[in-house]
């Protein structure tokens, strides 16, 4: 009873508050996408993304990690899993914008920091490392043929979704996070 009545006070409180959408104002999804392998003592790799929903300079972030539940051979493989997390989101959020009639014009972008993975969802090159990689994380090479989304190569030092995926020093947390609060 007592977080029911939290939620009323809340709302109350709020009554004045909400999102407003304007015909004019850029709106779409972007993502950052990245992996950590050998995070754990069994061998498995940690994910993480994070997607933001840009409104004009305003916006909401997504934000995503977790274990990954099968040990990876490479670290193109680990990064895949990653990217078609992201991938997902960001599609989930496109249609959530398609059913409120706002349509994006340009395919959202994700920034992966490994070339390689880049390289192998755009189709340039096969990689031998990635042959056992199952199926189902080629849905980002899907979406990127589809026009939905483009990948877009980051520096590692400047790829937001570090912050979820692996320890770091604090002046780098804090210099990530201000890069995260502040994305168009």
């Amino acid at each position: 009873m007592r977080r029911v009545m939290r939620v009323f006070r809340f709302v109350k409180g709020t009554k004045d508050k909400g999102i407003v959408y304007k015909a004019r104002v850029k709106i779409g999804a972007t993502g950052h996408a990245d992996s950590t392998r050998n995070l754990y003592l069994d061998g498995k790799a940690h994910y993480g993304y994070s997607v933001r929903l840009s409104l004009e300079r305003n916006g909401s972030i997504i934000s995503k990690s977790g274990k990954i539940r099968n040990v990876t051979l490479s670290s193109v493989e680990s990064e895949s899993i990653s990217l078609c997390q992201c991938t997902t989101e960001v599609i989930f959020v496109q249609r959530l914008l398609d059913d409120l009639g706002i349509h994006q014009s340009k395919p959202s972008i994700i920034f992966e920091d490994n070339q390689s993975t880049i390289s192998q969802v755009y189709g340039n090159i096969k990689l031998n490392v990635s042959k056992h990689i199952n199926p189902k994380y080629y849905y980002t090479k899907e979406q990127i043929t589809k026009g939905k989304i483009s990948v877009k190569y980051v520096n590692t030092k400047e790829n937001i979704a570090d912050l979820l995926t692996k320890p770091l020093s604090s002046e780098h947390t804090y210099y990530l996070s201000s890069l995260l609060l502040n994305c168009e």
